[in-house]
């Protein structure tokens, strides 16, 4: 327990540093944003040896995307960042947005703030950052703060998705080993991401078939042999 409030302690304070030290690079264009967020990450990430196993790369569009994927800790947005060259935004919590320097980060890159708001103003949202760059949305709606399994997606993350006219790209992240203290987690060694291959949903589908579907997909992932 000792050594994992320190490992959490460390990492969590360098990035704090790293954040710190580079936020005069920030401004108002998100190419340029996003490529300071993924020098720190990657930075942060290099410094503790933390590495990305990546099976299926190549299905990442060359268009912007709807990227979905299960939610194992609030480090989860550092590794896609770190990992995925072209540019990308969050769906994120609004209590992410408490401490000025992580506040001023997140919303340079333009993504999408989850609130009590009517879905209406959260789709308007979504619609405006995919069309800066592709975004990433957990819709298991909170950290699961383990690798044991996929919690349930939240079907109101997937009302109207079909009308985005985009294509979704399901992830799963798994971390090889897990330090926590205080519901703030940190990966230690490896990290194994699976990117699977997009595709756009079905007219028919309704939001609940497609939330299940896109669900299976996910954490069918992480029952795969590697």
């Amino acid at each position: 327990m000792k050594n994992d409030k320190i490992r959490v302690l460390k990492v969590y304070g360098k990035l704090i540093c790293l954040m710190y030290k580079y936020r005069k690079m920030l401004n108002d264009n998100h190419i340029n944003n996003h490529a300071v967020c993924q020098r720190i990450c990657r930075e942060l990430m290099k410094s503790f040896s933390i590495d990305c196993e990546i099976c299926g790369l190549d299905n990442i569009p060359e268009n912007d995307c709807l990227i979905i994927s299960n939610h194992i800790s609030f480090f989860d947005i550092i590794v896609f960042l770190a990992v995925i060259e072209k540019p990308v935004s969050f769906a994120y919590a609004e209590n992410l947005l408490r401490l000025p320097i992580l506040r001023k980060y997140i919303s340079s890159l333009g993504g999408v703030c989850i609130t009590s708001s009517k879905i209406k103003s959260i789709l308007n949202g979504i619609h405006r950052a995919l069309k800066q760059s592709s975004l990433i949305v957990f819709p298991e709606g909170k950290c699961s703060y383990s690798n044991d399994n996929v919690q349930q997606f939240q079907r109101g993350c997937f009302v109207n998705f079909k009308d985005l006219k985009t294509p979704i790209l399901p992830v799963y992240l798994k971390y090889d080993k897990i330090h926590s203290f205080n519901k703030w987690v940190t990966p230690e060694k490896k990290i194994q991401i699976i990117i699977n291959k997009s595709f756009f949903p079905d007219e028919n589908m309704n939001s609940k078939q497609l939330s299940k579907y896109c669900h299976d997909i996910v954490a069918g992932s992480g029952n795969r042999k590697r």
